[in-house]
């Protein structure tokens, strides 16, 4: 300890011009690495970077954490021969193949959120690593080598009784969060009814527990619910759980049948009985990412809201059974998303979430959710 504490004494008084270093990117000259002695020493398996040719390049796409991988996100680079893309697998990982080389900037998106790193070098004949230092062998370190999206998003969250989405986006990195109090159903004329402050934000996350009584009268709501179209038509995407149905209900009635009277206001809530469940997971990005077709869903408290069924232009990410009454339902939606016609934004609306009912799985799909909108 005493030794180390010397040493990284003598890198501040000496700098990094000295030889010492923390990170390849503190040395200079081609070929240079940062050793276990923390000096900066010529990697011994160094080759050249060839400029005439083409080559590989390997990385990861993560969220704002830098350590939450994102699937299905689509990398490319653009060159004087074109664009070359390719989407990342369940652990984010990508690999564009055959790209000029030279140094170029690779942009990757996820559903709302971006990002890109500019003067990337590739070397003809190799496989360039993102966070590795050209022509190295020396494998880069996890953060370094992740190329997480910008937290640069506007994401509206309407607070509610029952969930806590915000904890979710939290643990993703993201902190531009504008919470809008939605218990007492201020968020009416706060955010629904002002179609200037709605469009502030680029995703408007719902919580389950929202007072949404204005939602049953379709003059009260109608302000609202033509803002909300007006909305998504425009690229925003909304986010619903559970209770919040109402919102999906009376805005894009045609997308996803709930259980009840479609004619009686809040008719699905109180229906489907607690229990732990076993649920298939039908998407096949999500269902790779947590390496299973299964997964067990606890719904720990009852009349949690039920999808019967979806229109067939809704995507149908998890299934599974609920117990209403007698009665028991089959292969019923749990998540579910759709893009309205005429396209724009998303809407994904879920019957779990995450108030004190996750299990790890749950918690993977409501983080992948996010990258979705």
């Amino acid at each position: 300890m005493r030794a180390l504490l010397g040493m990284l004494a003598v890198m501040v008084l000496a700098g990094c011009g000295s030889g010492f270093c923390l990170s390849y990117t503190d040395c200079t000259g081609e070929g240079m690495i940062c050793g276990g002695d923390f000096r900066c020493q010529l990697d011994p398996d160094f080759h050249p970077c060839k400029s005439d040719g083409y080559g590989d390049l390997e990385g990861k796409v993560c969220a704002p954490n830098r350590a939450t991988p994102i699937p299905d996100a689509v990398v490319s680079i653009d060159t004087d021969e074109g664009t070359f893309t390719a989407r990342t697998d369940a652990k984010g990982q990508f690999t564009l193949i055959s790209v000029p080389a030279g140094k170029h900037t690779v942009r990757y998106t996820a559903g709302k959120f971006a990002g890109e790193k500019e003067e990337v070098e590739i070397c003809a004949d190799d496989t360039r690593i993102i966070g590795q230092a050209p022509g190295s062998t020396v494998a880069p370190t996890l953060r370094a080598s992740c190329l997480p999206v910008n937290d640069d998003q506007d994401l509206g969250v309407v607070t509610g009784s029952y969930d806590q989405i915000q904890e979710v986006l939290n643990r993703l990195g993201f902190r531009n969060l504008a919470l809008v109090t939605g218990e007492d159903g201020s968020w009416k004329n706060s955010l629904l009814q002002d179609f200037a402050e709605l469009s502030k934000h680029d995703v408007v996350f719902i919580n389950c527990g929202v007072g949404d009584a204005f939602f049953a009268d379709a003059a009260e709501s109608q302000v609202a619910v033509q803002n909300l179209r007006q909305f998504v038509a425009g690229g925003g995407s909304v986010y619903a759980s559970d209770w919040a149905y109402t919102v999906v209900e009376a805005t894009w009635p045609e997308a996803i049948d709930y259980y009840g009277d479609d004619a009686v206001f809040g008719a699905a809530r109180g229906a489907a009985a607690a229990e732990d469940v076993t649920a298939v997971v039908a998407e096949p990005a999500l269902r790779d990412a947590l390496g299973t077709s299964q997964m067990k869903v606890n719904f720990n408290l009852g009349a949690w809201v039920a999808m019967v069924d979806a229109a067939p232009s809704t995507k149908v990410y998890v299934r599974g059974p609920a117990t209403v009454g007698s009665e028991q339902l089959t292969n019923i939606p749990y998540v579910a998303g759709f893009k309205p016609v005429g396209g724009g934004g998303n809407v994904i609306y879920t019957s779990f979430h995450q108030e004190a009912q996750t299990t790890r799985h749950m918690d993977m799909i409501l983080e992948l959710l996010v990258f979705q909108l």
